[in-house]
């Protein structure tokens, strides 16, 4: 099935790319928020059209680099598993959960 979105099929990639391979910090965070949409754009596209598993996979696999970037190399709050959280909590000297 042809891509009706022709270039957006391979502009996340781009971007994804660009992203893993930038030294500069500021760059970077500019280019979190592009990379952002169009992971997010080209998900739903191909949600829409039921297509291309290979590509849903290497997005979901650099959504997760992505997040990576903005804990690791931007220094963005880490997202903690809640449950984990609420145990670690509990475990704690004093806690009364």
């Amino acid at each position: 099935m042809p891509d009706p979105q022709g270039s957006r099929s391979t502009a996340w990639q781009e971007l994804y790319q660009a992203a893993l391979l930038e030294t500069d910090l500021e760059k970077l965070r500019a280019m979190v928020a592009d990379l952002e949409e169009a992971l997010f754009e080209r998900g739903q596209a191909l949600y829409k059209n039921n297509s291309d598993d290979a590509e849903h996979l290497a997005i979901g696999i650099a959504t997760e680099s992505l997040l990576h970037m903005k804990t690791e190399r931007l220094g963005w709050p880490a997202i903690h598993d809640e449950p984990e959280a609420k145990r670690e909590r509990a475990r704690a000297p004093g806690s009364t959960a």
